[in-house]
């Protein structure tokens, strides 16, 4: 195809429809902006020789380089972040991996954890450091930049449902950390690692790897990471049914929290205050707790804190008998959940909702629920609706979980 200039837009417009009209570009009407077709931008880049592609890359990597990105609270989509997405790529393109993960640290790994759960995307980003595969080591200088990708590959592993492919690289993580004597990342990754085997069923050795990180946080003076091991002590607790031990942990934590003006992990322990009350049947007191947990989200307005709020909310006004609400708060919670596919906390909810389909007597789409969770598939909306946290082992510590 020969190349064409034109002097008036309207030309341009013309020549623009041409090219989409044979299939060889696409226009997104929502973001105003026309692309390669991704078949024709492959065979393309294929028959451009490494020249020509090094090039391609350093002209991209020199547009974006300047661009800026909005602080992380300000960042409400991926669009948001595009700039540091595309110049993330081209780094990752030119082998440029230590430049890559730092620019991932500086502008993106923060904002998708926190406040876009963007664990699908993060997933792609990450795995592109491993171009041998993700048993073999990032291809990072630095042994510490090695252990920081495997915890935030790990991380969102973890919290898209894939716990179990998360374990082995938080051992790695934390076997790097301890070896190159990086206390405040072992610190973390205990806990992590702790978190995951909690939610697999181990509750001893989650409570172990937890007291472990509790020795450390204490010897270290770290309180801050003090208070994340005990909310998650707690939570072992609370599932073995030492129910005593549980209030006292996250009362201890919350102390902590509140201390340091930590709101958005004052809003974490709230909901898991709400979880020990539903255990001990204090609907009252879980439904308090729950409502303090959703206005603690706003704070900081961490996708997983509103989740995690409504679904307690639902939970309490369905233990209250309020199922209206219960199933407003529910649904609430599910839709957020699959907006960003955060898995474990999607299927938390989808339990819930069947108990309320349970509940008004709704068999089928109670066991549908349930047998969507058991199988592994994407469940399908149970009933109309009337109105239809983990770490990063990097220095900065963003205050919502």
């Amino acid at each position: 195809m020969r190349a064409r200039t034109y002097a008036q837009a309207q030309d341009l417009d013309k020549g623009l429809n041409e090219l989409e009209d044979r299939g060889l570009i696409g226009w997104d009407r929502e973001a105003n902006r026309y692309d390669a077709h991704p078949i024709v931008r492959g065979v393309v880049w294929q028959l451009a020789g490494k020249k020509d592609q090094d090039a391609v890359y350093s002209a991209i990597e020199t547009h974006f380089e300047p661009m800026a990105v909005p602080d992380w609270e300000d960042v409400t989509s991926l669009d948001d972040l595009a700039p540091a997405v595309e110049r993330y790529h081209t780094l990752v393109g030119l082998g440029r991996y230590d430049d890559a993960y730092t620019l991932f640290v500086d502008r993106l790994a923060t904002a998708t954890l926190f406040r876009l759960a963007a664990h699908r995307e993060r997933i792609a980003w990450l795995e592109g450091l491993f171009p041998n595969g993700v048993n073999e080591p990032p291809q990072l200088d630095s042994t510490s930049g090695q252990a920081g990708v495997l915890n935030e590959l790990a991380l969102s592993y973890k919290l898209s449902g894939q716990p179990t492919r998360s374990l082995p690289l938080y051992q790695r993580h934390n076997d790097m950390a301890e070896q190159e004597e990086i206390w405040g990342s072992v610190q973390v990754g205990l806990a992590n690692r702790g978190i995951n085997l909690k939610e697999t069923g181990a509750l001893r050795e989650a409570a172990h790897l937890f007291r472990q990180a509790l020795v450390l946080n204490r010897e270290q003076g770290n309180a801050y990471q003090e208070g994340v091991s005990l909310v998650e002590l707690g939570r072992v607790f609370t599932m073995a049914g030492k129910e005593e031990s549980a209030r006292l942990v996250l009362c201890r934590s919350q102390h902590i929290f509140l201390k340091q003006e930590l709101h958005q992990w004052e809003g974490y322990v709230g909901a898991h205050r709400a979880e020990l009350a539903l255990f001990q049947w204090d609907i009252t007191a879980a439904g308090t707790w729950a409502d303090r947990a959703w206005r603690l989200a706003d704070h900081h307005k961490v996708e997983q804190s509103f989740i995690r709020a409504a679904l307690f909310q639902g939970r309490a006004a369905f233990g209250l008998g309020e199922l209206e609400r219960a199933e407003e708060r529910l649904h609430h919670a599910l839709t957020r959940a699959r907006a960003v596919n955060l898995v474990d906390h999607e299927l938390p909810t989808l339990v819930a909702i069947s108990g309320l389909a349970f509940a008004r007597e709704q068999y089928a789409e109670a066991k549908n629920g349930l047998d969507d969770c058991l199988g592994g598939r994407r469940a399908r909306p149970l009933s109309p609706s009337p109105s239809r946290c983990l770490q990063s082992s990097r220095q900065h510590r963003p205050r919502g979980r």
